[in-house]
């Protein structure tokens, strides 16, 4: 049980890491447009508990796409494992004493094109969950920004995203 989970953990953070890579790129542009003003360094409670929200909602987004990257690797004949394997070889600066065959490189390739629309299918989905928390992008980032850039606000939003999973869920 622990192991399918920590496999799709590992394989979720790989894809993040190769998939995202050229998307991080063209939304880096993006929010760095968006966002041309300076962070505010107090961030009102109203704002924070608003983008707390956010990340719990990105957080569901992220997991069904993972779901979805696991599914991806299945359909074209490859486990997690060794699509993992496959990645490390990859990203290896050295070259593997076994050579990828063509099959598994094309499977692989197939898989990283599904990883990318399912990346850029996400991305609609998280703009929405920014908004309908009754954020703009632009606020959103310069929230982000500031919460990075000050450990004390991490520490606090690690705190109110740990708090509201413990809650129970209110009757109705």
């Amino acid at each position: 049980m622990l192991k399918p989970v920590l496999l799709s953990g590992l394989v979720g953070l790989s894809i993040v890491s190769f998939a995202i890579a050229a998307q991080a790129q063209s939304q880096g542009q993006i929010y760095q447009a968006q966002v041309q003003s300076t962070a505010s360094s107090s961030i009102p409670a109203l704002e924070l508990q608003q983008f707390v929200q956010v990340q719990k909602r990105w957080k569901n987004i992220e997991q069904q796409s993972q779901g979805l990257m696991v599914q991806a690797i299945k359909s074209e004949g490859l486990t997690p494992e060794r699509f993992m394997a496959i990645l490390k070889q990859k990203q290896s600066p050295t070259p593997s004493d076994e050579p990828l065959s063509t099959d598994d490189n094309t499977k692989f390739e197939k898989i990283i094109t599904k990883f990318q629309k399912i990346e850029e299918e996400s991305i609609p989905k998280k703009e929405k969950a920014i908004i309908s928390q009754g954020l703009d992008i632009q606020r959103f980032g310069q929230i982000q920004r500031t919460i990075q850039q000050d450990p004390a606000l991490q520490e606090k939003v690690k705190k109110m995203l740990g708090e509201e999973a413990q809650q129970p869920a209110k009757q109705p």
